[in-house]
């Protein structure tokens, strides 16, 4: 099979799959994030730093549905609430425990909430 690549991303795709490939250096990568190489997985974190959520009634909501994980659960987060446990599983330590992924299709990491849903 015949491959394609983004020398400035590294990505590879079948070929078959790509009629035009266009790149918008204006275009951001999330509603809020212009270019995280993070977030795109070109570089990784060790250590990641998440800003805590505000304690209020979404928080305790997340939280609760936290303590039901155990490890190795495949969790699946929506837009909503659900989002906060990703933060929740960073804030306990538990992330590395469990695999979080979003509706959008992301699989592993801890995904981004608010404007960044959808990566992770």
């Amino acid at each position: 099979m015949s491959i394609s690549s983004s020398t400035k991303t590294g990505l590879l795709f079948p070929a078959f799959l790509i009629d035009y490939y266009v790149q918008d250096p204006l275009q951001k990568q999330t509603y809020a994030t212009l270019n995280d190489k993070f977030r795109s997985g070109q570089k990784f974190l060790k250590k990641p730093k998440l800003n805590k959520i505000p304690l209020d009634i979404r928080k305790v909501v997340a939280r609760r549905a936290s303590l039901e994980l155990r490890k190795n659960n495949v969790v699946n987060l929506g837009v909503g609430i659900s989002v906060g446990i990703s933060n929740i599983a960073y804030e306990e330590d538990i992330y590395k425990d469990i695999t979080l992924t979003v509706e959008a299709g992301v699989i592993g990491g801890i995904p981004g909430s608010g404007l960044d849903f959808g990566t992770a």
